[in-house]
C-alpha cells in the first residue's frame, strides 16, 4: 500500500477484516539469526573451554602456537585458491568473445547464459568462498609438517647418494611435496574454471564456424598448460629423492634405493625433467604464436618418454643387468638398509653374544652365581591376578584395578625387590542402580582412593599374593600422605569438585565404617581443574558437555571446579600432540604421593634407506593391543622411532611434566623449537620417579621385530634369509596364535655379577620351535640404561623354544595327571606366563599355575611349573620346583645328612621319622618342634644355595606337618582331614 503523507490507510481482506502483517518476514530471519548465535557460541564453547583446559596445566602455549599456525596456514592457502578462482572467473569473463555465431551449440548454450547472468556475480562469490574454505581447511590440517619445514634440525647423517643431511628428507622434502600438490591443485581448478567460462560464452567451440577457440581462451591453457608442465618437472625432480624412502621388493621390508634405482631410474627422471620443462617452453611460445602442433607433438613425447625411459628401461635393466647376478649388483644398496635401519630404531649398539645353549645340572658355586636369577624370579602374572586384587583390595563394588596391572621395583628395607602394583580407581558403572543420579556421578563419585602393591616372586601359602600395601586407609611399607586419585585411567569423563572453606566436604573419601554415616567424606583443594562456579563458566560447561545439570543444581559454587580429559594419555597427548605415546601408563609412588609415568615416541616415516612397520602389528600379543593412530602426524607405518619423551602426571594435582629423555634426538629438538618451553632437561626429573623408569614396552616391540631380521649384518645372508628369527606365539593361549609379549624380569645376564631390572623376550628360527636367540634390555636408569644385549644360541639348537616348553609340560604324565585333578570339582587353572631365564648356559623357564575356584571366583597361585632341559616338575613352591629339576631329589643327593640321635652320618633314604607316642598332645608338639627344625635347615640351606639339603629340609618339613594335622585330629576325636586338591599340607597349616 502506498503511503501519502498525512493520509492514513488501512488494509483490509476482501471480506473487510484488516489484513494481518505477514510473520514469515520476520521469523524467518530471526530464526536464523539465532542459529548463527547458537553455533557460533558453540564454537566459542569449544575454543575457550579448551584454552582453560591448557591454561589449568600451564601449557597454553601449545594452545595458542597450534591455533595460530592453523589459523596462518588457513588464511594462506585459503588466499591462495581464493585469489586463483577469482582471477581465472574474471581473466576468462572478461576476455570471452564478443559475438559468437548462432549454432545449434550456441543456441544450447544461449539459455544457460541468460539463466545464469542474474546470479552471475553471486555464483562467482559463491564459488570463490566455498573453494577457498576447502583448501584452508585442508592446507590447515598439515600445519604439523610445516612446523616440522620451519623448524628442522640437522641430524648431522648425509645420505649415502644424493650427500644431503637426513633433515632433507625427514622434515623438508614432506612439506616440499605438500607445496607442489596445492600447487598442482590451483592449476587444475584454474584450468577447469577457464575451459568452462570459455565454453560457456563460445571461447571455446566444439562444432565451430572458424576457429575452435579464441586467442585469448588459447593464451590461458597455454600459460596453465605450462605452468602445470612446470610443476611436473619439479615433481620428477623430487620424485628422485622419495627414492631413498620408498619400499620396494628386493627382500622383505626392503627400504631405500637399489641398483635399478641409481643405474636406470635415476638418470629417467633426470630426463623426464628436462622434457617436461622443455614441454613448458614449448606452451609459453605457444601463447605467443598459437601453433598447436609443436606443444602437442611435445606433450606426445613427454608421455612416450615416460613410458619408454620411466618403464620399460629400468624394467630392462632390472631383467637383464640385475636378475643374473642379483646379489652381486645388490649387495652395496643392501648393506645400506641394514645400518640404516640398524640406527633408525636404535639397535645398532645391541650387543650380540654367542650363547652355547648346554643343559647341564647346576653345581653350588653356579646356584650361587645365579642367585641374582633365581631369587627374582617372577610369580605373580601382572596379566592374571586382576581379578585377585579386585577381589582383595577393591573394598566396595565402585572402586577398581585396571585389566592389566604393572610391574616395578621398590627400594624396601633389605634392598630392591620386584612388584606387581595398581591403583584404586572410581568405577562408576559399580555404584548400586538405585543411588546412579548426576548428583552421586559428578560431585560424591569424584576420585579413587590408594595404591596397592605386592611382591612379584612370592605369595602367601593360600596362593594370595603378598601386599606390602594395601588397604583404606593406605597401610604399608610406602610412604603415601596423598593417596587421592583424581587423574587415572578409570575416571569419570568429568566430575565437579571443590568448595568454599568451611563447608561440609560432599565427595565420597573412602568407606569407614567407625564413621557414623559410613564414610569419610572430602573436599578437592588442588588446582588440577577449570574454575566455573560463575553464571557464565556454568553456562559455558553446560553447553560444552550437553548438560542443564551443570547450569541447574546447587551443588555448583562459587569455589567449583570442573575435571575433564583426566586419564593420563589423554592429558599428555593434547599437551605434546606431536608424541605418539606407549599404552601403558605406569603408575609409581614419588613425593608422598601418586604419580603416572608415561612414555612418548617421536618417528618419522621417511628416514632414509630405513624399513618401515606397522606399529600396531608390532606392537600386539596375548594382552595388548595398540589403537589406531593419533596424535598431530598419525602414523601407523614408520620407519625411525625413538623414546624422546617421559611424562609424569601428578593424579591430584592433574599437572603434566615433559622431561626430554632423549635430548639428542633432531625430531624431538624440532619440536622443542617448534613448542618452546615445554618440555624440560632430564636433571629436573625427581630422583623419586627416575628411579620407577622403565624401557617401554612398545619400543622393544618394533625393536625386536626389527632385530628379528636385521640381527644379520652381512648383506649375502640376509639376501639368503637364511638366518630370520620370529616372535614365538604365547602358548598358554593356545589355540590363539598372537605373539607373546615382553616380560619386565630382574635377572642377572650371563657374565654380570649384578641383577638388573630389564624387559626380555625370546626368538625362535622360522618354522621351528626350537629357541634361537634370547634379548634383553637393560631397565634400570643409568648408564646401562637401554642397553641391549642379545644371546644367540647356535642353529642346531636342541634347547626347547616357548612352545615346545608349554607341550612339554601338557604331555608329561605327571604334571598332566595334577592338572587333572586341579581341575576337578569346578575349578579353572591359569596359567600364567611362561618365563624364559638364562641359566648355567641354557635356559630356565617358569610358569607360575592359577586355581580359579569357580566362574565367580578370582585366582590364586597353587603351583609352579618350571622346565630345564629335559626336566619338567609342577611343585607347591618355586624352590621345590627348582630343587626336582635341578636333579637335588631325596634320592639323588649324594651328600649324607646326621642321625638325629647318634649324630652319625647316613644316606637320607633312611632318614628315620619321629615315632608316635601314642599321646595326641605329645606327639603335636613334637610334630610342631620337628617342622620348626626343618623349617630353619631349609631356610639356612637356601641362604647358602645348597638345594640339595633344602630338598631334605621340605621333605621333613611335610612330614611333621602329616604328624601334627593327624595329631591336631586326634585330639578333636575327628580322625585324620584331607588335604584340599591343589593344597600342601604345609599350605593347609
Amino acid at each position: 500500500m502506498p503511503y501519502v503523507q498525512g493520509v492514513s490507510f488501512t488494509a483490509t481482506t476482501p471480506t473487510g477484516n484488516p489484513a494481518q502483517p505477514r510473520r514469515g518476514g520476520v521469523l524467518l530471519p530471526t530464526i536464523v539469526i539465532l542459529v548463527v548465535i547458537v553455533i557460533s557460541f558453540v564454537i566459542f564453547t569449544g575454543f575457550y573451554t579448551d584454552w582453560l583446559w591448557f591454561d589449568s596445566v600451564e601449557k597454553s602455549q601449545v594452545f595458542t602456537i597450534s591455533l595460530v599456525t592453523r589459523g596462518i596456514m588457513f588464511g594462506i592457502f585459503s588466499s591462495a585458491m581464493a585469489l586463483v578462482v577469482a582471477v581465472s572467473l574474471t581473466i576468462a569473463y572478461r576476455t570471452r568473445p564478443a559475438y559468437v555465431g548462432m549454432t545449434p551449440e550456441q543456441a544450447s548454450l544461449e539459455r544457460y547464459r541468460e539463466a545464469i547472468t542474474p546470479y552471475r556475480t553471486r555464483l562467482a562469490l559463491g564459488l570463490t568462498i566455498v573453494a577457498g574454505l576447502l583448501a584452508g581447511l585442508s592446507a590447515s590440517g598439515e600445519w604439523g609438517g610445516f612446523l616440522l619445514w620451519r623448524n628442522s634440525t640437522p641430524f648431522g647423517i648425509t645420505d649415502p647418494q644424493f650427500g644431503l643431511d637426513l633433515s632433507f628428507y625427514t622434515f623438508e622434502l614432506p612439506f616440499l611435496r605438500f607445496l607442489l600438490s596445492f600447487g598442482f591443485g590451483l592449476v587444475i581448478v584454474a584450468l577447469l574454471i577457464v575451459v568452462v567460462v570459455q565454453y560457456l560464452y563460445g571461447g571455446l567451440r566444439l562444432q565451430p564456424r572458424g576457429d575452435r577457440a579464441t586467442v585469448a581462451a588459447q593464451v590461458q591453457i597455454s600459460l596453465l598448460i605450462a605452468i602445470l608442465m612446470i610443476l611436473k618437472a619439479g615433481a620428477y625432480w623430487l620424485d628422485r629423492y622419495e627414492l631413498m624412502t620408498r619400499s620396494q621388493q628386493l627382500v622383505a621390508g626392503f627400504t631405500g634405493m637399489k641398483y635399478v634405482d641409481v643405474n636406470a631410474v635415476l638418470p629417467s627422471l633426470n630426463i623426464l625433467t628436462f622434457v617436461a620443462l622443455l614441454v613448458a617452453a614449448l606452451f609459453l611460445f605457444n601463447a605467443i604464436r598459437r601453433h598447436w602442433v609443436i606443444p602437442v607433438i611435445g606433450l606426445g613425447l613427454l608421455i612416450l618418454t615416460s613410458v619408454v625411459v620411466g618403464a620399460l628401461y629400468p624394467l630392462f635393466v632390472q631383467q637383464f643387468q640385475v636378475r643374473p647376478s642379483e646379489l652381486v649388483r645388490e649387495q652395496p644398496y643392501i648393506q645400506r638398509n641394514i645400518e640404516a635401519t640398524r640406527v633408525a630404531y636404535g639397535i645398532n649398539d645391541a650387543e650380540v653374544k654367542d650363547y652355547a645353549g648346554t643343559v647341564s645340572p647346576p653345581s653350588p658355586a653356579v646356584l650361587q652365581a645365579s642367585a641374582g636369577t633365581l631369587d627374582n624370579i617372577r610369580l605373580l602374572d601382572p596379566a592374571v591376578v586382576s581379578p585377585t586384587y579386585n577381589q582383595l583390595q577393591q573394598i566396595r563394588g565402585y572402586y577398581s584395578f585396571n585389566t592389566r596391572l604393572d610391574v616395578d621395583r621398590y627400594a624396601l628395607e633389605g634392598g630392591q625387590r620386584g612388584t606387581v602394583v595398581a591403583v584404586r580407581e572410581i568405577n562408576l558403572a559399580g555404584i548400586p542402580e538405585g543411588q546412579r543420579n548426576w548428583t552421586n556421578e559428578r560431585a560424591v563419585f569424584t576420585h579413587g582412593y590408594g595404591f596397592v602393591s605386592a611382591y612379584d616372586n612370592t605369595a602367601l601359602t593360600n596362593g594370595q599374593p603378598d601386599f606390602f600395601e594395601s588397604d583404606i586407609p593406605s597401610q604399608g611399607l610406602l610412604e603415601i600422605a596423598q593417596p587421592r586419585v583424581y587423574f587415572g585411567e578409570l575416571s569419570p569423563s568429568y566430575s565437579i569438585v571443590g568448595a568454599p572453606e568451611g563447608s561440609p566436604p560432599i565427595e565420597l573419601d573412602y568407606p569407614d565404617d567407625a564413621s557414623p554415616t559410613g564414610q569419610k567424606t572430602n573436599t578437592y583443594t588442588g588446582d588440577g581443574g577449570v574454575p566455573m562456579g560463575s553464571l557464565f563458566g556454568r553456562i559455558l560447561f553446560a553447553t560444552k558437555f550437553q548438560d542443564s545439570n551443570i547450569l541447574l543444581s546447587d551443588l555448583v559454587n562459587a569455589d567449583s571446579q570442573i575435571l575433564w580429559d583426566r586419564d593420563p594419555l589423554t592429558r599428555v597427548q593434547r599437551v605434546a600432540p606431536w608424541l605418539t605415546l606407549d599404552q601403558d601408563p605406569l603408575p609409581v609412588v614419588a613425593g608422598g604421593g601418586i604419580k603416572w609415568i608415561v612414555d612418548g615416541y617421536t618417528l618419522s616415516n621417511d628416514y632414509p634407506y630405513s624399513s618401515r612397520v606397522s606399529l600396531t602389528e608390532a606392537t600386539a600379543d596375548s594382552i595388548s593391543t595398540r589403537g589406531g593412530p593419533s596424535g598431530l602426524l598419525p602414523r601407523d607405518q614408520v620407519n625411525y622411532l625413538r623414546n624422546s619423551v617421559k611424562a609424569v602426571v601428578d593424579a591430584y594435582e592433574g599437572t603434566v611434566d615433559l622431561y626430554a629423555w632423549n635430548p639428542s634426538d633432531p625430531v624431538l629438538q624440532t619440536w622443542m623449537k617448534a613448542f618452546p618451553d615445554t618440555v624440560r632437561p632430564t636433571s629436573d626429573m625427581p630422583q623419586e620417579i627416575v628411579q620407577h623408569v622403565r624401557y617401554p614396552q612398545d619400543l622393544f616391540k618394533v625393536q625386536r621385530t626389527i632385530m628379528s631380521r636385521y640381527h644379520v649384518t652381512d648383506p649375502t645372508t640376509f639376501y639368503n634369509g637364511t638366518d630370520v628369527w620370529i616372535v614365538p606365539f604365547d602358548p598358554t593361549v593356545a589355540p590363539a596364535q598372537v605373539f607373546q609379549p615382553p616380560y619386565y624380569l630382574t635377572l642377572q645376564m650371563p657374565g654380570a655379577t649384578t641383577p638388573a631390572f630389564s624387559l626380555t623376550t625370546t626368538f625362535a628360527p622360522q618354522r621351528r620351535q626350537t629357541l634361537a636367540a634370547f634379548m634383553a634390555v637393560n631397565s634400570e636408569p643409568g648408564e646401562n640404561y637401554g642397553k641391549i644385549q642379545v644371546l644367540q644360541l647356535p642353529s642346531n639348537t636342541t634347547i626347547p623354544g616357548p612352545q615346545q616348553v608349554q607341550n612339554n609340560f601338557e604331555s608329561d604324565p605327571v604334571v598332566s595327571s595334577q592338572l587333572n585333578l586341579l581341575r576337578r570339582g569346578g575349578s579353572e587353572v591359569e596359567l600364567g606366563n611362561l618365563l624364559s631365564l638364562p641359566f648355567n648356559g641354557g635356559l630356565l623357564y617358569v610358569e607360575p599355575v592359577y586355581i580359579r575356584a569357580s566362574a565367580e571366583g578370582y585366582p590364586l597361585l597353587r603351583k609352579v611349573l618350571v622346565g630345564y632341559g629335559a626336566n619338567v616338575a609342577m611343585e607347591d613352591t618355586l624352590d621345590k620346583a627348582l630343587a626336582v629339576v635341578f636333579g637335588t631329589s631325596v634320592t639323588a643327593i649324594p651328600e649324607a645328612v646326621p642321625d638325629p640321635e647318634t649324630g652319625e652320618p647316613m644316606t637320607p633314604e633312611v632318614v628315620p621319622e619321629t615315632p608316635s607316642t601314642g599321646d595326641p598332645v605329645v606327639d603335636l608338639a613334637s610334630a610342631i618342634a620337628d617342622a620348626q627344625a626343618a623349617y630353619e635347615e631349609g631356610r639356612a640351606a637356601l641362604a647358602r644355595g645348597d638345594f640339595a639339603a633344602y630338598g631334605v629340609a621340605q621333605d621333613k618339613l611335610a612330614a611333621a606337618l602329616d604328624r601334627a594335622a593327624a595329631a591336631e585330629a586326634q585330639l578333636s576325636g575327628g580322625g585324620a582331614s584331607e588335604p584340599v586338591p591343589g593344597e600342601t599340607p604345609a599350605q593347609e597349616a
